[in-house]
């Protein structure tokens, strides 16, 4: 399924219902072999204004209930869509929310990731887009994720990479963005003339729609959203799914929780007297490579006793598990 909504206003006066003939013929030209392959039912509406068109779109997706929305670049749509909403004097909970909600229980709320981060010396790094976690708070049948933001989680031990949803495509799919030419002109320039200039109009239209499907191939072929974020959410939000000594936390939680014991807390002030009087630890922890560290693990396989695991006992912070070489 496939939803196109498009701003009448944005046709400079040319009649809605030959424009989506036109649009189709462009999406059976340059798309029609994947529209029939997928059997995608391609919904195409010409709607006044851009609220309407945010509104429209969210009803369908409450219609559908998927389990997942994902927005490659969330950071840029969120913004717009509630724009365009409370311009147009919606309510964005009303918008956002499942309908089956009642009205005294829905909320909204757009939480963008961090635009930087600070060491324990105080030095603040900035974060790129890629880096950044966002997040939307609202009961609905579904929860939102940034696939780019995601994407990069994955795979960010390989180090920084060109993670724009063209690039990702054509490294997982051997596809691109659709493109149509435009000669000796600017990326910017070229979006401008395909919305401006009416004979573009629709094969833009096209390209918006392929945006849509091309997520879903680059999807199936990765795994990311479909099978592998629920098993990185494990039992923890997933707004807190860049934080591993959170997500051991929550896992950690429901272990103890299913033998009959709770977990406590600790104080919000971690300080004492004497912590004023004890030397400073920057710089103490040092990263060995992985043949200098001592061989102490447990002897944990039964059939070879004389083998050191890399499996240890009594580790006491969450990070020393995850990021230090004695697990290399």
């Amino acid at each position: 399924r496939a939803c196109l909504a498009i701003n009448k206003k944005w046709l400079d006066g040319e009649d809605p219902e030959l424009f989506i003939q036109k649009v189709r013929q462009s999406i059976e030209y340059n798309l029609g072999e994947f529209i029939a392959t997928r059997k995608i039912n391609v919904e195409i509406v010409v709607l006044d204004t851009p609220g309407q068109i945010c509104a429209h779109a969210m009803r369908r997706l409450h219609e559908w209930k998927p389990d997942f929305v994902n927005v490659w670049n969330i950071s840029f749509d969120m913004p717009k869509m509630i724009e365009w909403l409370e311009y147009e004097n919606y309510n964005l909970a009303d918008v956002f929310c499942d309908p089956a909600v009642p009205p005294e229980y829905r909320y909204f709320e757009w939480i963008p990731g961090k635009t930087e981060r600070k060491n324990r010396k105080g030095k603040v790094f900035k974060l790129k887009g890629m880096e950044r976690w966002h997040h939307v708070e609202c009961p609905a049948s579904f929860q939102w994720i940034d696939g780019m933001c995601y994407y990069y989680q994955r795979r960010k031990a390989n180090g920084m990479m060109r993670v724009g949803l063209d690039a990702c495509m054509s490294r997982h799919c051997k596809l691109g963005k659709l493109k149509f030419e435009v000669t000796n002109v600017s990326s910017g320039e070229w979006h401008r003339i395909m919305q401006k200039a009416p004979q573009h109009r629709a094969d833009y239209c096209a390209y918006a729609l392929w945006d849509g499907v091309g997520l879903e191939i680059l999807d199936e072929e990765t795994g990311d959203v479909g099978i592998s974020l629920v098993e990185d959410i494990g039992y923890t939000d997933l707004k807190y799914l860049t934080s591993m000594p959170k997500g051991l936390a929550d896992a950690l939680h429901f272990f103890v929780l299913a033998r009959g014991w709770v977990l406590s807390c600790v104080s919000e002030n971690m300080e004492s007297a004497i912590d004023k009087i004890l030397p400073d630890v920057d710089n103490w922890i040092i990263a060995l490579p992985t043949y200098n560290v001592e061989q102490c693990g447990l002897r944990v396989i039964k059939d070879l006793p004389s083998v050191i695991s890399q499996i240890y006992a009594h580790v006491f912070d969450a990070d020393v598990v995850r990021t230090y070489p004695t697990v290399g």
